[in-house]
């Protein structure tokens, strides 16, 4: 069977003229352009991916090394948010760069479930201060304030839940 078919091939690519071979050829030199295309498309989306995923690693790494650092340790206690009142200005520009760090990480990454939380959890030790100070605005991008209310509206439940049981 293998034989009469490559035989039927030979004969039919043998009987073709000039320019049936120039047409053939041309024709499956854009199938294999196309496939090329294709092929490099789809690797550098998956390059831009895996850059964006190293960039984010790489603000994460200093977050944590800011949060680490032996001066911000307190920030992290949420009873120190808990005295509006006597907010210093080191905590503030803490939390600027805990915006600056969670905004960045969350346009870079705002499909992946994974890295949302992070973000999540990069911002709700704060957002008491954050929410009374009006640190959200027009400045930052329309998705990250969207995140960032919807994370207000859960922290607002969760106190309303809290008087509730008190």
């Amino acid at each position: 069977m293998e034989t009469s078919f490559f035989t039927k091939a030979k004969k039919f690519l043998s009987s073709l003229s000039f320019e049936s071979w120039v047409r053939l050829t041309t024709i499956l030199a854009n199938i294999g352009l196309i496939f090329t295309i294709i092929f490099t498309y789809f690797s550098f989306e998956k390059e831009i991916y895996n850059e964006n995923q190293n960039f984010a690693v790489y603000l994460y790494k200093d977050y944590s090394d800011l949060v680490l650092s032996s001066d911000n340790r307190p920030y992290l206690d949420t009873a120190y948010t808990n005295h509006l009142d006597k907010i210093s200005d080191d905590y503030k520009y803490f939390v600027g760069f805990v915006l600056f760090y969670s905004e960045s990480i969350y346009n870079i990454m705002y499909e992946n479930e994974a890295w949302l939380n992070t973000v999540k959890y990069m911002i709700e030790p704060h957002l008491k201060y954050i929410k009374s100070a009006k640190l959200i605005d027009k400045a930052y991008d329309s998705r990250f304030v969207e995140f960032y209310n919807n994370l207000i509206r859960e922290y607002d439940a969760r106190q309303t839940h809290i008087q509730e049981i008190k």
